[in-house]
């Protein structure tokens, strides 16, 4: 039995840990608040912003670089520094969620769709360090509209039969948009809401799916970043 709590354990230990860094920043930021430096003030924005992400997250299962992201892009940050930022905060995010549901997650019947995420995932890196900032910024705002509006007004949709080819082709789209911007679950939450699984079977293929993902997405924008410098 202790051994069965120990991760829950850790994970609490882990959140005091962040709490103290945390309230340690906050102090450390305040005499630069006090005299109005911008770049603290931005700071603290941005941590709102993750924190705010965070929770919309935790409650739907997805969704942490939309919202994120359409807020980075408001603020006018550099589109390389708000998908570093988003993909490794995405990534600790999804980890402790994929955690907390690993007994219903079924690796084997994921493959198709990661392996096709993984070989698209450096097609959109390359494409976030070559594409002009402008058509970038623009580009992310259509794409969120669209991908919203779908949300909200294409529920009533037929199941859809999978196969292990429809699950890679969402995959491999998905990954192209998680390397551009961090969105690796937009088009894989899409294909699971249309097969028409539950709420838990959902969650137990995009979240690891997302997860993977970012990891590759990390990875990728740290080999190409030191490749072009």
């Amino acid at each position: 039995m202790p051994a069965a709590k120990s991760p829950s354990y850790l994970a609490r230990a882990a959140f005091a840990l962040l709490v103290l860094w945390v309230g340690y920043e906050i102090v450390h930021l305040e005499p630069a608040l006090a005299h109005g430096d911008s770049t603290a003030s931005l700071t603290v924005i941005i941590a709102a912003i993750i924190a705010a992400a965070a929770l919309v997250s935790s409650i739907v299962g997805f969704a942490f670089c939309a919202v994120a992201g359409s807020a980075f892009a408001y603020l006018g940050i550099d589109p390389l520094q708000a998908v570093q930022t988003m993909v490794v905060c995405s990534a600790a995010t999804q980890l402790h969620a994929v955690w907390k549901i690993r007994a219903s997650v079924r690796w084997i019947a994921l493959w198709p769709m990661i392996a096709a995420g993984a070989a698209t995932v450096p097609l959109g890196v390359w494409m976030l360090l070559h594409v002009d900032r402008d058509v970038y910024g623009i580009g992310l705002g259509i794409f969120l509209c669209a991908y919203g509006c779908y949300a909200v007004f294409g529920r009533n949709r037929r199941v859809v039969r999978g196969t292990r080819w429809r699950d890679a082709g969402a995959g491999a789209l998905s990954g192209v948009t998680g390397g551009l911007a961090g969105l690796s679950g937009a088009f894989v939450t899409i294909w699971c809401s249309m097969r028409g699984w539950d709420k838990l079977r959902q969650r137990a293929t995009y979240q690891p799916y997302i997860l993977a993902m970012q990891i590759v997405t990390i990875a990728c924008l740290r080999s190409q970043t030191s490749r072009d410098l």
